[in-house]
């Protein structure tokens, strides 16, 4: 299933969604991730390399297997994770001429890194934007578990000096100052 759901999903969705643009009905997602999931399945495996967690997987391998290599290895795996990173980065439009555009799988890698490079300061501060939007999701979330975590410790910490009632207190005004 992690194999293969996320081409199906992938090509349900895109599909999906250029039907609503063209203010079609919007129905059919199964049989277009089903038409759509070779193509797509072959761009994720053409970029398969540049995921993180194989890359990790591919150093620890060559860190336990390859005595001797493990320095070399170690250089050539890291060059092809970044070249393999930044080919998928550049063609991250290329799912979507495969599905709306009905594009070969290379002619829409390629069309798409040539409309990424064309754009690249656009897309690199979308990408920052990005990032900073999913800090901030991450902070707040964060704020939503350590808050209570902290109240409670502190609640368990004060109940062993002071009495129930001045915890409460000392604890109502303390979760007021971190909420804040």
């Amino acid at each position: 299933l992690e194999i293969f759901l996320p081409s199906l999903a992938d090509g349900a969705v895109i599909g999906l969604a250029a039907k609503s643009y063209k203010k079609e009905k919007v129905e059919g997602g199964f049989i277009l991730a089903l038409y759509n999931f070779f193509p797509i399945f072959t761009l994720h495996e053409i970029f398969v390399f540049s995921g993180w967690s194989i890359f990790v997987t591919a150093c620890s391998i060559i860190l336990r297997y390859a005595s001797g290599l493990q320095i070399p290895l170690l250089i050539v795996a890291t060059l092809l994770w970044i070249i393999s990173a930044s080919l998928k980065f550049l063609a991250s439009f290329a799912e979507e001429g495969v599905v709306i555009q009905k594009m070969g799988v290379f002619e829409a890698a390629g069309r798409s890194m040539k409309l990424t490079a064309s754009y690249l300061g656009h897309v690199v501060f979308l990408t920052i934007l990005m990032l900073i939007i999913g800090l901030r999701i991450l902070i707040n979330a964060l704020a939503v578990v350590l808050l209570p975590l902290i109240l409670l410790g502190l609640g368990i910490l004060l109940t062993w000096f002071v009495s129930v009632t001045i915890t409460a207190i000392i604890l109502t005004i303390v979760g007021i100052i971190l909420v804040l």
